[in-house]
């Protein structure tokens, strides 16, 4: 069913597929006594760009569930989500959808670009029949045009601490994380600005430095206009490199008109990047292995053929540990027990 149909009366047990345009963090509301979070759903039906009609910008949905893990939690701008007997209500002049997995509703969320295993579902099982795989594939092609041509709607973080608006959202770039204290300190910039997000440690992080990210319902500390909040219900998302928003904000850190702050903390918190270096040897048998993607092998898809030897090309992000001294490799003669370099995160 497409979104546009939605917009026009009461209907119940909807079954849609859309694209995630923006989504609050779970957060406990004491009115429905339950926890809940807010979606911004788009399809061809239903955005704000690339028909030249007049078309509501969005469908916002309401999920709730009596657990925050039940609820879906996309970390990447133009997430896909299937949503299963949803319902929408009239809200003054305008309709929105609500889901309630503990009462008939069911949702599965899936990666933008690839894949028909899902990132996370609710419920112990879901149906997917050959129908799903081409509105998946449909929808995929649909969320990849329309972030190629239409920017995110977000505010400068210089005009946000001048003008100090309640809940902004805002497109940055990561420049590093750091967690002390139980507390998670980001370094964020945009062309103009650098300010610090703190979050407390229970709070999950779902991107890297370097990466572009945008934030949702952020605000300055009082008094400050370098330092950023969160509310419960604000979240911070990552944002694809080949999207129009993530391009233009490239450009512009790199171009004539960037603060001398930002330039600043550009090379301060960049990692200069020698050549590639080989720092491994591929066997005679495996020379011809195709190289495969690490979700690929995090989600078993590729095992399922049998096959036992993989290649991967991928970037080292953190070596571990952190003090070169360990990096030692002991071994004892007698017994020939090895103590190897530790690592972690690829």
């Amino acid at each position: 069913m497409k979104l546009a149909e939605l917009l026009k009366e009461e209907k119940d047990r909807i079954n849609v597929y859309a694209i995630i345009l923006d989504c609050s963090a779970p957060y406990y509301s004491e009115n429905s006594d339950k926890y809940i979070c807010t979606l911004k759903i788009i399809d061809e039906s239903v955005n704000s760009g690339l028909t030249g009609k007049h078309l509501p910008e969005f469908l916002t949905v309401t999920m709730f569930a009596k657990t925050a893990g039940e609820l879906p939690r996309p970390t990447k701008i133009g997430s896909v989500i299937r949503i299963h007997r949803g319902q929408t209500k009239k809200n003054k002049a305008a309709f929105q959808m609500n889901c309630d997995v503990n009462i008939k509703g069911a949702w599965v969320l899936f990666d933008p670009t690839d894949s028909v295993t899902p990132l996370a579902k609710s419920g112990k099982s879901y149906t997917f029949i050959a129908t799903d795989k081409t509105a998946l594939k449909d929808i995929r092609a649909f969320g990849k045009k329309y972030f190629a041509e239409n920017a995110l709607k977000s505010i400068s973080l210089a005009k946000a601490a001048k003008d100090k608006p309640t809940d902004f959202d805002a497109l940055c770039i990561a420049l590093e994380i750091k967690a002390k204290k139980g507390v998670t300190r980001v370094t964020l910039c945009d062309a103009n600005k650098v300010a610090k997000l703190y979050l407390q440690n229970s709070r999950e992080i779902f991107f890297n430095p370097h990466e572009v990210v945008r934030l949702r319902s952020a605000n300055y500390e009082d008094g400050s206009d370098d330092h950023l909040k969160f509310s419960d219900y604000s979240n911070i998302m990552r944002v694809s490199v080949e999207s129009k928003s993530a391009k233009a904000l490239l450009d512009e850190v790199k171009g004539k008109k960037v603060s001398e702050e930002v330039k600043k903390a550009l090379r301060f918190y960049t990692t200069n990047v020698p050549d590639s270096q080989a720092v491994s040897k591929i066997l005679d048998p495996r020379k011809q292995t195709k190289p495969v993607q690490l979700k690929e092998l995090i989600s078993g898809e590729v095992t399922k053929s049998g096959q036992r030897f993989f290649r991967v090309n991928a970037k080292v992000i953190e070596i571990g540990p952190k003090d070169p001294q360990d990096w030692l490799c002991v071994v004892e003669k007698k017994t020939e027990k090895r103590y190897e370099v530790s690592y972690r995160r690829l």
